[in-house]
């Protein structure tokens, strides 16, 4: 059995490492700055519409023979990106809940099975250069570090102590605390449509989660959701603003070291045998692949939009877990669904929209 997941394992972070690799060629931007700086000034106006003051818009190469990708704007780039990864992570919650070990247990494995998994595709990668690259993200590195791993750390605990709708809710509040961030610290300004899309996407959840919410409870399950939420939100605001540096070594340290605190803090590691299958899948497919994906996803997005795009996970999970344990879901959970996935392709797709709507001039 050991040989067995053990294969499995190299198996999962060989086709993680070539994803990886394929998708930062293709995903992330190939824009030559010294030759925007010596471009005609009027080399980024196509058809009458200046495409670099388009929030998100900028057009920009991609491979040679790659036409579809480099069709593609940054912003819809990042968006591909951030949703895959998000796909990947709807089953967290569900997964979690199917382990019986406690809450420390659970989080001492899944950080240290992603931490191993996502170590091994760096390790395909980079190879002898990785510790380059892990020296070479310097203290922002550390901070996302300590962000991812205490992030998921709480998570697992949140989950633990509280419902899954109760700790759902409470994280969807991410996107607004990183406009705030993103507004404060950055001077980001927010345009109108995502404040517009942040409130349809609020609602949208609570009225998908609002049935599954329970009580009384302590409030430590909710107040571990809302570090999750602050937590993610500083994170992917980082990572924004430091997208010329690769840190999916800083998650895998912050997983690793928060796997190896716990273990050292006295976690029981031991597993049921009926929990080492959902414990694999959630540790070793769903969070490494979800993490390689939306760390390319918060390099190219506004920490307000990809929070945002986790509100996908919010309202698809509890249907994930309601589907696993054959419990009904009720009419608002879908009607909540649909508002989210609305108000997500209207603000995705907004930007395209401004710009057919600008009227072509000639000259």
């Amino acid at each position: 059995a050991g040989r067995i997941t053990w294969a499995l394992v190299r198996s999962v972070a060989s086709s993680l490492a070539a994803m990886t690799g394929a998708l930062r060629q293709h995903l992330l931007p190939h824009y030559d700055t010294e030759a925007a700086a010596t471009a005609a000034p009027d080399s980024s106006i196509k058809d009458g519409v200046d495409h670099e003051k388009l929030d998100g818009c900028r057009r920009v190469d991609g491979p040679p023979g790659v036409s579809a990708w480099g069709a593609l704007s940054e912003h819809h780039r990042g968006l591909l990106a951030m949703f895959a990864g998000v796909a990947c992570m709807i089953p967290d919650g569900t997964l979690i809940k199917l382990i019986s070990a406690n809450a420390e247990s659970t989080a001492a494995w899944r950080l240290a099975l992603t931490s191993i998994t996502l170590l091994l595709v760096l390790l395909v990668r980079y190879g002898r250069s990785l510790m380059w690259h892990m020296r070479g993200m310097g203290r922002w590195g550390v901070l996302v570090c300590l962000l991812t791993g205490l992030g998921n750390t709480l998570f697992t605990v949140a989950v633990k102590l509280t419902t899954v709708a109760n700790a759902l809710l409470v994280i969807a509040t991410a996107s607004f605390w990183a406009a705030l961030m993103s507004r404060v610290v950055l001077g980001t300004p927010i345009k109108c449509r995502t404040w517009v899309a942040m409130f349809a996407v609020f609602s949208g959840v609570a009225l998908s989660v609002g049935g599954g919410l329970r009580g009384p409870s302590s409030g430590i399950g909710e107040f571990c959701a809302l570090g999750v939420a602050l937590l993610g939100s500083t994170r992917r605001t980082v990572m924004r603003v430091h997208s010329g540096i690769d840190m999916l070594p800083a998650v895998m340290l912050g997983n690793l070291t928060f796997a190896v605190g716990l273990a050292l803090g006295g976690a029981s590691m031991a597993l049921h045998a009926h929990d080492w299958v959902p414990m694999f899948l959630l540790g070793s497919v769903c969070i490494p692949a979800a993490l390689v994906l939306m760390t390319i996803g918060c390099s190219l997005l506004p920490s307000a939009e990809s929070s945002l795009m986790l509100c996908l996970e919010t309202v698809s999970s509890p249907i994930l877990a309601a589907w696993v344990v054959h419990d009904p879901v009720s009419n608002q959970t879908w009607i909540g669904l649909v508002v989210v996935v609305g108000a997500l392709v209207c603000h995705a797709a907004w930007p395209e929209a401004i710009a057919a709507a600008v009227p072509q001039t000639k000259g």
